[in-house]
């Protein structure tokens, strides 16, 4: 994130974050991604960054600082391990939640074998 745009960004977006949202988007035809950190408390995003790895969440934990990661008690994601990694090396007592959309999907897949094999 370049730094006109972190100016224009609300300073107070990440206080009083308790429950957070780590997910991905793809842009250009799905070859370029931003990871994305959303207050599941307001709905807003509080946080963006290039890539889809476990270093893109580097900048918002450096942002967020010691005092304010502590108060983070959970965080939704899905199932890629990338954004796991990066909460348990820096945030280690957050805990970790599936999204429900890829734990429907998984179990909606499963059925689908299942009942495919019968």
């Amino acid at each position: 994130m370049n730094e006109s745009s972190r100016q224009e960004l609300d300073p107070n977006r990440l206080d009083d974050l308790f429950i957070l949202g780590v997910d991905e988007i793809s842009y250009r035809k799905h070859h370029n991604y931003l990871t994305l950190v959303t207050n599941h408390e307001t709905g807003k995003i509080v946080y963006g960054a290039e890539g889809k790895s476990a270093k893109s969440l580097d900048e918002f934990f450096d942002d967020l600082g010691e005092e304010r990661i502590a108060k983070i008690k959970a965080a939704t994601m899905d199932l890629g391990p990338a954004f796991a990694k990066a909460f348990r090396e820096k945030a280690p007592n957050v805990q970790i939640c599936l999204d429900p959309f890829h734990v429907v999907k998984l179990g909606t897949e499963a059925l689908g074998r299942w009942c495919l094999s019968r």
